[in-house]
């Protein structure tokens, strides 16, 4: 039940994440995300290991996605906090993603690291996609490249984030 709850507050977070950057505001997907934020990490049972997956995606979402704006790869709409950064409504996205790593790890079990790597890989590149044909970023000519990079940098930042809860909510259960 939990993962089909994280599947909602995701999804939701993205839809106005992707609709409010269309229409060139980062506000909507920005207020959604802190308000499934708080909600995930209060019914979390394990809340210092999902500030520690948040904490990690935020960091690891910043970098990365930044790198992506500086290489030309993917420009995305809507107001960045500073010029060539990666825009705060796709932080905040980064950052409701790992509130769901706790279900995710016990869905994906004692082979989480590697499944996770797939799982990153196969599921960011269409919702790049999506978000593309929503108009919420523009990919490269050819798509295929930026693509790629996505797939390459969610198969290490999603078993990252795991491992990072995993670490936390062992200790905190010790």
């Amino acid at each position: 039940m939990r993962l089909v709850v994280d599947i909602i507050g995701f999804q939701v977070t993205w839809w106005a994440c992707a609709l409010g950057a269309a229409s060139g505001h980062w506000e909507p997907g920005v207020a959604v995300a802190g308000a499934v934020l708080i909600g995930q990490i209060w019914a979390s049972g394990t809340r210092l290991a999902t500030l520690a997956a948040v904490f990690t995606a935020a960091v690891v979402g910043v970098v990365a996605e930044t790198a992506i704006v500086a290489s030309g790869l993917i420009d995305f709409a809507a107001a960045r906090p500073a010029l060539g950064l990666a825009p705060l409504w796709l932080i905040s996205l980064w950052m409701v993603f790992a509130t769901c790593a706790g279900a995710t790890a016990r869905m994906l079990g004692e082979r989480q690291m590697l499944l996770g790597a797939a799982l990153g890989a196969l599921l960011a590149p269409p919702t790049y996609w999506a978000g593309a044909g929503l108009g919420a970023l523009k990919l490269a000519e050819p798509a295929w490249l930026p693509l790629v990079t996505v797939a390459v940098v969610w198969a290490i930042a999603t078993p990252m984030i795991l491992a990072v809860y995993g670490r936390i909510a062992a200790r905190s259960a010790a």
